[in-house]
């Protein structure tokens, strides 16, 4: 059973994993629009300036790109620190458990010895 302080932490994790998903798909988006600009472009402005601009939109595309993996890189580590504590938490609820169960065995038998 969780706590109010561990189903708060559950929540900032799985907050901040869908906020990066939406800068992701946001990012997407953007790049969407930018590419369709950016062909247009290539066929209507033919120079030199256009033919710069073209490459600078470019660099951007691609580095949206490493920014998008970096947010799927953050995603997949605070699933898994997610995991990592949500399993921690079972383990130690389970290691109480135990040892509640152990101290009633012990208390039962202390009783019986006498």
């Amino acid at each position: 059973m969780s706590t109010p302080l561990q189903a708060s932490q559950e929540q900032t994790y799985r907050s901040a994993i869908s906020l990066l998903e939406n800068a992701r798909s946001a990012l997407t988006a953007s790049q969407g629009r930018i590419s369709d600009a950016a062909a247009t472009l290539g066929v209507d402005y033919k120079g030199s300036d256009g033919m710069a601009f073209g490459q600078l939109l470019e660099k951007w595309l691609n580095e949206v790109n490493q920014i998008k993996n970096t947010c799927g890189l953050m995603e997949e580590q605070l699933e898994t620190s997610l995991r990592n504590s949500s399993n921690t938490q079972g383990d130690a609820d389970e290691m109480v458990n135990r040892q509640m169960n152990l101290s009633a065995r012990d208390n039962a038998f202390n009783t019986l010895a006498g």
